[in-house]
């Protein structure tokens, strides 16, 4: 049995992590023969003499130290030394490692796993399917996935593997390039390239527009939004066919061409009769060459459906099981804070609803957001927001990684979108209010059935002036605290021209020798007290007469 994983591959690896899973399974199932609730731990440090009973803490342990030394026979989780029981006989050694003439799975150690499409599609939604099936257009591309799963993308007797069919060649060259960063154009020359280095005649797609059309079926759909470049509205609903924002008269797309082009374009266009003005609103129009050309849109945001991804997520078991990890699989401690579920907030929220609590695969999320230069420069002031979803159901060790994160929206630059966030959060608010009000009817794979799935957006993770874009709320200027609001401490330096926080003795005792201090401060003696925070009914009084007004309105006197 090869277990060169357990030492040669890198524990952050996916097949180190894939092989401690199936350990991890292998252990339970010994554990349950013995009817034992208890494991032991076969990491460096527990050496197989520390028992536990939550296994996510073991495979914590395996990831984070490894195994201990010449452990490659689980002697302590189930299986027996071939050279104890039956001696040298290298037969023998392989019966123990086959069963029913199979080799175990716990065993495998293989990164390349054969694609079943079948298994694909079972793990889907069945209502998706059924719906993609109704539609004719859908049935040639679902009919060209499945004997993409089953056929060699070129002839078995020129020698290719009956492992390798075109769907999972086309799977793993198109994971090579998310993982490595390749672009469309590379990856285009790649293929070609393949397409002639390997025997003819082959399957595999000329481009990356064709390797992506086959998998096309069980893609995740992206929502292209145009809107306003003042930030006004989002083109769509109402203002969907809108070839000017209702609000500030702006074309929707951008002015590519001049006075002097427009003339030109009139004056082909004169025979057909199409008056041409200084700003054209169609969607397209005629060139200099009387080709039809597409107009560049003024902004653009993409949402990615948050509702699909959820779907999607439960469609897989193993993923399924782990959204139901925070109430069945974790250590609950009262003295300690492991996870978010141990906190007083999720306490309280659980209290106050019960039913949401009640269906613990019910999803709650943490937003986060900020801004960023997507192109690397220093002295660019171009700002791209993106806006994630993070699920706290998960393990705390794996509620951050990429995999599990969910980008759901990316608003494009230049300019960033400010307080006018609101805006462009439109479509993904829409969803969580469907989440939170109604629900969504998700298939469960794990389980095996349907159940109505609903959601939360429980806290919202950014900086400081992220916080005053989501909320809001001033973050800035001599009421810049969030918790002091009036009785924030500010003193402006006229020469310097910047604002200055120098108030903060007053959290100290009354006896405190800085406060008396001058010279090493402000040259003034620190008397007042801490101001008292403001509480929710102070503010809730503050805020209450205040005419809220979605997206940006017009100014008013």
């Amino acid at each position: 049995m090869d277990r060169g994983w357990m030492y040669n591959v890198p524990r952050p690896h996916p097949s180190y992590i894939r092989n401690v899973r199936s350990f991890i399974e292998a252990a339970n199932k010994h554990a349950n023969m013995r009817k034992s609730k208890e494991i032991l731990c076969p990491c460096i440090d527990c050496d197989n003499k520390v028992a536990w009973r939550d296994t996510g803490a073991i495979q914590s342990h395996l990831l984070k130290r490894g195994f201990k030394n010449n452990y490659t026979i689980w002697t302590e989780h189930g299986e027996l030394d071939p050279c104890e029981v039956l001696g040298n006989d290298e037969s023998a050694v392989g019966m123990l490692a086959k069963k029913d003439g199979k080799v175990d799975s716990v065993d495998a150690n293989q990164d390349f796993v054969e694609f079943d499409c079948e298994d694909m599609l079972r793990h889907m939604d069945p209502e998706i399917l059924s719906s993609m099936g109704s539609q004719k257009k859908d049935l040639p591309k679902l009919e060209g996935l499945e004997s993409a799963s089953k056929e060699p993308f070129y002839d078995e007797s020129k020698g290719c593997d009956k492992e390798f069919t075109t769907l999972c060649t086309v799977l793993e060259l198109l994971k090579l390039k998310a993982s490595t960063g390749w672009s469309d154009t590379s990856f285009t020359d790649l293929l070609n390239f393949l397409s002639q280095l390997l025997p003819k005649p082959n399957k595999l797609p000329t481009s990356t527009y064709k390797a992506k059309k086959l998998i096309s079926p069980v893609a995740l759909g992206v929502q292209k939004i145009y809107a306003c470049p003042n930030h006004y509205i989002l083109y769509r609903g109402e203002f969907e066919n809108a070839t000017r924002c209702p609000v500030c008269n702006v074309s929707r797309y951008k002015k590519s061409y001049n006075q002097e082009c427009v003339n030109k374009i009139a004056k082909i266009n004169r025979n057909k009769k199409a008056a041409i003005g200084p700003e054209i609103d169609d969607d397209t129009f005629d060139d200099m060459d009387g080709k039809r050309r597409s107009k560049i849109p003024a902004l653009v945001m993409w949402y990615l459906p948050v509702i699909d991804r959820l779907k999607r997520l439960f469609s897989n078991p193993r993923e399924a099981e782990l959204m139901r990890w925070h109430a069945k699989s974790r250590k609950q401690n009262n003295k300690q804070i492991r996870h978010p579920a141990d906190a007083s907030q999720w306490k309280t929220f659980d209290h106050m609803y019960p039913e949401f609590a009640k269906e613990i695969r019910n999803v709650r999320f943490a937003l986060g957001t900020d801004g960023m230069n997507p192109f690397g420069e220093k002295r660019s002031i171009h700002s791209t927001w993106p806006v994630t979803l993070t699920m706290y159901n998960l393990p705390s060790w794996l509620c951050h990684k990429r995999k599990y994160i969910m980008l759901t929206i990316l608003i494009q630059g230049p300019k960033a979108a400010g307080v006018d966030i609101d805006v462009f959060l439109e479509p993904l608010m829409e969803d969580m209010v469907k989440l939170w009000n109604e629900g969504v009817r998700i298939w469960d794979e794990y389980r095996q059935e349907y159940f109505n799935l609903r959601a939360i957006i429980f806290i919202t993770i950014h900086d400081s002036p992220g916080g005053a874009t989501l909320s809001g709320q001033k973050t800035k200027g001599k009421n810049g605290c969030v918790v002091c609001v009036d009785g924030t401490a500010s003193l402006y330096l006229k020469s310097s021209k910047k604002l200055v926080f120098m108030g903060h003795r007053r959290f100290l005792m009354k006896q405190h020798k800085y406060r008396k201090m001058k010279e090493e401060f402000n040259n003034e003696l620190e008397s007042e007290g801490a101001p008292k925070p403001y509480s929710g009914k102070l503010i809730f009084e503050i805020v209450k007469n205040i005419q809220v007004v979605f997206g940006k309105g017009k100014k008013t006197k």
